[in-house]
């Protein structure tokens, strides 16, 4: 083999070691980011969904009204709470027990 060969070689080898690692770090840390950005974007929704419904429980009479029939099955005087069972969901229940 010539000088000029195992030079060149050499320097291949070097470059490679010194910027693999960073190259593999840097997809890493790029993938990592856009999970994060992702993250953060579901949790920025979240976060505005929750403002809204809590603007909605202080001020809006109409939804305090709609949650507290829907969550906790409160009627107005003189009003009667009908709840219906759905069938289907109980004999699905009874078939798979037996």
């Amino acid at each position: 083999m010539s000088v000029k060969f195992k030079k060149t070689t050499f320097y291949i080898l070097l470059i490679a070691v010194i910027f693999i690692p960073g190259t593999l770090k840097y997809c890493r840390l790029s993938a990592q980011r856009a999970q994060n950005e992702a993250k953060l974007n579901a949790l920025t929704e979240e976060n505005a969904r929750l403002i809204e419904e809590n603007r909605k429980l202080k001020e809006d009479p109409v939804y305090i009204e709609k949650m507290a029939r829907e969550n906790l099955g409160l009627a107005k005087k003189g009003e009667v709470v009908v709840k219906f069972i759905n069938q289907n969901k109980d004999n699905a229940l009874s078939k798979s027990q037996e």
